[in-house]
């Protein structure tokens, strides 16, 4: 029995060397692979730092990006409210004009019908208005007694003549024998005063609806058909 324990503690202790060999011989191994482990968890960790390094600086650069974008937004809002306040001024002010030209208008019809009224005259200006007033009847009711008539006062206020050239379709044709004094001597006013009287005092005939001016166009005045 003696020997019998002896044998099984010698093949105990034989295992347990046989063991811590083993393990000494496992041991090498087992560092180089922690080490290897360790070397790429060192790896992974750099990666993984310079991973959020790089999503912080996008991050800094979409807030950077989204607060020029909230700037250009409000800016556009803004530009945005005037062009719809303009727009409603406009509309407004084209509101204004439509009834002011439509006011113009009417009161061109009832001049012109004002005008028709008179008859035949001979219309002259004052220097109170702005447009001619009837004057006289016509001691000869015909384009050529008018055009005489008007060139008598021109006469006498030392301006130009008036030329009649002729009659056609309703359309007097009107030169002038002094245009450059017209165009450009008499001023805006003055060329507008003489063409107008011209104007409501030919187109008060019946038959004469517009007078066509020919002479070559100056500062003042510009030749073409005038019609009342």
């Amino acid at each position: 029995m003696g020997s019998t324990i002896m044998r099984a503690i010698l093949s105990l202790t034989a295992c347990l060397v046989a063991g811590f060999l083993i393990s000494c011989a496992a041991r090498p191994q087992k560092t180089g692979e922690l080490r290897v482990l360790k070397a790429e968890l060192d790896q992974a960790r750099a990666e993984r730092d310079m991973l959020r390094a790089k999503v912080e600086g996008m991050w800094d650069d979409f807030e950077e990006e989204r607060g020029q974008w909230l700037d250009r937004s409000h800016a556009l809002r803004t530009e945005l409210g005037k062009l719809q306040d303009i727009g409603r001024e406009k509309a407004m002010l084209q509101s204004r004009c439509d009834g002011l030209q439509n006011r113009y208008e009417r009161l061109e019809r009832w001049a012109s019908d004002l005008a028709r009224g008179y008859g035949p005259g001979i219309w002259v200006y004052s220097d109170d208005h702005q447009w001619p007033l009837y004057g006289r009847k016509p001691r000869d009711a015909t384009v050529r007694g008018i055009v005489d008539e008007l060139n008598a006062a021109h006469r006498r206020a030392g301006g130009p003549l008036l030329v009649l050239e002729g009659v056609d379709g309703g359309v007097a044709t009107l030169g002038v024998t002094d245009a450059l004094k017209l165009t450009t001597e008499m001023g805006s006013s003055g060329a507008n005063c003489y063409i107008q009287t011209a104007v409501y005092s030919l187109t008060s005939l019946p038959d004469i609806d517009c007078v066509h001016f020919d002479f070559e166009e100056g500062d003042h005045a510009a030749p073409g058909k005038y019609c009342n």
